[in-house]
């Protein structure tokens, strides 16, 4: 539904904040595409994209879309931090509030530019009795343990669980000649299950990853 049939009384000035996500991801494989949607309660179907500068301030990208715009192929020039504004193109009056904010990263290539990257592990050890289980994890209520993360070429780890899940940032110590993480899960709850996978990168701030290590499912 567009603004025109909506009470103008309720639209002067400044509206609420529309909501801004990626679909499939905001995780995107290099060269691969990514859709960003906008949605507003209020009924907006236009809006503006911007995109935080490196001091951290909007840059309005030149992009007008409806309801969604895509990134394809997905390549360096696109990672970032977005944000949305609905407005109204007939009236400069009417336009939302700045959307909160949407990280989007690449994955699959490295800042040194040497192409694609598969090169972190992860897998769980069990306090007792030590030693890696499988790929699949059967996990008891109230068992300790550690799950570990190891990369022969990248310090820095990011745990994700599940698909969009919000990601636990991790710093590598070195180990056998690379690089590993770990933490330690004490007692594991069902709010643990779930499937994870750890990617690389070279910075904690950093909107390069490398590609994901397998998948680990975790079953409790």
């Amino acid at each position: 539904m567009g603004t025109s049939g909506l009470d103008h009384s309720l639209f002067t000035g400044v509206f609420d904040k529309p909501t801004l996500s990626a679909w499939p991801s905001s995780l995107v494989p290099i060269e691969e595409h990514v859709t960003l949607k906008c949605l507003s309660q209020l009924g907006f179907e236009v809006f503006r994209l911007f995109k935080e500068n490196e001091v951290h301030n909007l840059e309005f990208q030149n992009i007008i879309f409806r309801h969604s715009f895509d990134i394809n192929p997905m390549t360096m020039a696109h990672v970032g931090t977005y944000r949305c504004q609905g407005f109204e193109p007939n009236d400069p009056y009417k336009f939302s509030e700045i959307s909160e904010s949407l990280l989007i990263i690449v994955t699959g290539e490295t800042t040194h530019g040497r192409g694609i990257l598969h090169c972190s592990t992860i897998s769980i050890e069990k306090a007792f009795p030590l030693g890696p289980t499988s790929s699949s994890n059967k996990i008891r209520s109230d068992d300790d343990i550690k799950m570990l993360f190891r990369s022969p070429c990248l310090r820095r780890s990011f745990l994700l669980k599940d698909v969009n899940e919000s990601h636990m940032y991790l710093v590598g110590k070195p180990y056998a000649g690379g690089f590993q993480a770990n933490i330690s899960l004490s007692p594991v709850t069902s709010a643990h299950a779930g499937t994870y996978r750890c990617y690389g990168s070279s910075s904690q701030h950093s909107y390069v990853w490398s590609d994901p290590s397998d998948p680990l499912d975790m079953v409790v």
